[in-house]
C-alpha cells in the first residue's frame, strides 16, 4: 500500500525507484523464498522501475517548463536564499557521516556533537519565530530535490553497515538517533508553525473571495501584502494558487470571486474567459455568480471608454 502512490512522485521516483527495484532484485535471489514472496518482488520491481519511466517523462516534457530547470536549481536556491531549515539539515548528515565513519565513539565527544546538534536544530525554530514573515511558499517546491540528495547520500551508509562494511556499535547508535531526532523535532514544530501562518492566510483570502464579486488583480488584494499583523502574506501564499484556491474557499462551491495573480510566471487557467474556468460542476461547482459579475465589469469598462456625445454650442444670442 505505501508503494502505491510513489508513481506520483515524479522525479524524485527516477533515483528512488531505480534504488527500490533494485532492492527488490536483490530480495528475489534470495534462496528458498517462498513463490508468493518472489512473485511480489517482481511486481514491485514492475511497479518501481514504471515510476521510473513516469519520472524520466515528467522531466523530459514536464507539464510546465519552468520545472525542468528548477528542479536542479531547487538545491542550490534554498542554500542561496537563507533557508535555515536546509543548512541545518546538511550541516547535521554530515555530523551524522563523521559519526559513523570516523569511528567516534567516545562518549565525551559524542556529547558534545549531540549538543552542538541540538543548538543547530533549535535554529530552524528560532527563524520562524524571530522572523515569521520570511516563511516562503516556494521553498517547500525547492526542498523536493533535498527528497533525491539526502537518499543518495544516507543509502551508502545503509549498504555498508548491511554488508558488513560498517559496524556500530550502540553509543554510535544512540548519538545518531539523538542527533536525528534533535533534526526531526525542530522540523516538525516548524511545519506545525508555518501550517498555521497558511491557516490564517486562508482565513484572510476566504473572507476577500466571499465579500467580492468578480476578477480580483493581484495587487488590489490583500494577498499582496507583505505581511499582516506580522504574519506573512505574500511569500506564502506563492500568487499561482490563488485562482485555484480562490475556488476551494467560495462558499459552499458559490464562487463570486477570483483573485488574479495575472500571466507570470504561471497561471493555471484565464479567469477572464469562461471556457477557461476548471469544469468542476459535477462537484458542486458553480460560476453564476462569478461570470455575472465579470460581465457586468466589462460592460461598465465598456461605458468608460466610449466617448462622450459632443454637445451642439447654442447659436443664440443674449
Amino acid at each position: 500500500m505505501l508503494s502505491a502512490p510513489l508513481i506520483l512522485c515524479y522525479e524524485s521516483m527516477a533515483v528512488y525507484g531505480v534504488i527500490l527495484a533494485a532492492a527488490c532484485l536483490f530480495r528475489s535471489r534470495g534462496v528458498g523464498r517462498p513463490k508468493g514472496e518472489l512473485v511480489a518482488c517482481w511486481i514491485l520491481c514492475g511497479w518501481y522501475l514504471l515510476g521510473v519511466v513516469c519520472a524520466l517523462l515528467s522531466i523530459l516534457n514536464p507539464r510546465d517548463q519552468v520545472n525542468r530547470s528548477g528542479f536542479l536549481k531547487g538545491i542550490f536556491l534554498l542554500l542561496r536564499y537563507g533557508n535555515v531549515a536546509a543548512w541545518v539539515s546538511w550541516i547535521l548528515l554530515g555530523v551524522v557521516a563523521v559519526v559513523l565513519l570516523a569511528r567516534i565513539r567516545r562518549n565525551k565527544e559524542l556529547r558534545r556533537l549531540v549538543a552542538l546538534s541540538a543548538a543547530l536544530a533549535s535554529l530552524i525554530l528560532l527563524q520562524i519565530l524571530a522572523f515569521p514573515a520570511q516563511t516562503s511558499f516556494g521553498f517547500q517546491f525547492m526542498a523536493r530535490s533535498m527528497n533525491v540528495i539526502v537518499p543518495l547520500l544516507v543509502v551508502p551508509l545503509y549498504l555498508l553497515w548491511h554488508f558488513g562494511r560498517l559496524k556500530i556499535d550502540p553509543v554510535q547508535f544512540r548519538a545518531v538517533f539523538a542527533i536525528t531526532a534533535c533534526l526531526g523535532i525542530s522540523q516538525g514544530a516548524w511545519n506545525v508553525l508555518a501550517s498555521t501562518q497558511w491557516s490564517n492566510m486562508l482565513t484572510l483570502m476566504r473572507t476577500e473571495v466571499r465579500s467580492s464579486s468578480g476578477a480580483i488583480p493581484l495587487e488590489r488584494s490583500v494577498m499582496f501584502r507583505r505581511s499582516v499583523g506580522g504574519a506573512p502574506i505574500r511569500r506564502l501564499n506563492g500568487d499561482w494558487p490563488l485562482l485555484p484556491l480562490s475556488i476551494i474557499l467560495a462558499d459552499a462551491g458559490d464562487v463570486s470571486a477570483m483573485i488574479d495573480p495575472g500571466p507570470k510566471p504561471f497561471r493555471p487557467f484565464d479567469p477572464y474567459i469562461a471556457d477557461s474556468l476548471p469544469a468542476l460542476q459535477r462537484y458542486g461547482v458553480h460560476y453564476d455568480r462569478y461570470l455575472q459579475a465579470l460581465r457586468m465589469s466589462e460592460r461598465a469598462n465598456e461605458s468608460k471608454a466610449q466617448p462622450e456625445p459632443k454637445r451642439n454650442a447654442s447659436n443664440g444670442s443674449h
